[in-house]
């Protein structure tokens, strides 16, 4: 399912410079010890979901290493023209919606879903969507910069993404356990979110 027009114009609209507003020089330190947090290890196939202009590129990239895949998906093609300026290794881009992921199943290692969950059209075929194409003993990663009131605060100021809100805890584990993942763990904290689930 893609997102509705006035959503996916308000991300093309806003896609030009979107890094240089949303992660100046302080916002991206804080990416160092988040990304270093997510189980990735060299050589892994890593989805990124949401990637925008791929802000997690560079990050992720240190983690998997030259041998390692990153597969940049997004439904913005604009957001996507900014991935493609960047130099890591030449990840793979997709433009896609996370509800219908143009994979195999079972052939990534890790997904992660940053700064973008509840953007999402259809959360519970998202979830199952990054369940399929998960290999087993892979993970999922949902995280923010944000904690979720503060993301609420936060998109509160632009209508087009008003109540586009992150569940709270037990509805995210409801939801993801009913997906089929194990082992759901939730961390909040001032300027910080993060899920990550495993799937058996």
């Amino acid at each position: 399912m893609a997102q509705t027009n006035a959503k996916a114009q308000f991300f093309d609209e806003h896609a030009k410079g979107w890094e240089e507003r949303n992660y100046p020089p302080e916002v991206r330190a804080r990416l160092v010890p988040l990304v270093a947090s997510f189980p990735l290890k060299d050589g892994d196939t890593v989805l990124d979901v949401g990637c925008g202009e791929g802000v997690l590129v560079p990050y992720l990239r240190e983690h998997v290493g030259e041998t390692g895949r990153l597969i940049e998906l997004d439904p913005s093609e604009v957001m996507l023209r900014g991935v493609a300026q960047k130099d890591h290794g030449r990840p793979w881009l997709l433009k896609a919606a996370v509800e219908s992921i143009p994979l195999l199943s079972e052939s990534i290692d890790t997904v992660i879903a940053f700064a973008c969950f509840p953007h999402f059209e259809d959360a519970k075929r998202a979830v199952k969507e990054i369940f399929r194409v998960t290999k087993s003993g892979g993970f999922v990663v949902v995280a923010h910069l944000l904690s979720r009131e503060e993301l609420r605060q936060h998109h509160a100021q632009h209508f087009q993404v008003e109540h586009d809100v992150l569940p709270d805890d037990l509805t995210m584990r409801t939801l993801f356990e009913v997906a089929g993942w194990h082992d759901v763990t939730i961390e909040e904290a001032p300027g910080l979110y993060r899920l990550v689930a495993h799937k058996p």
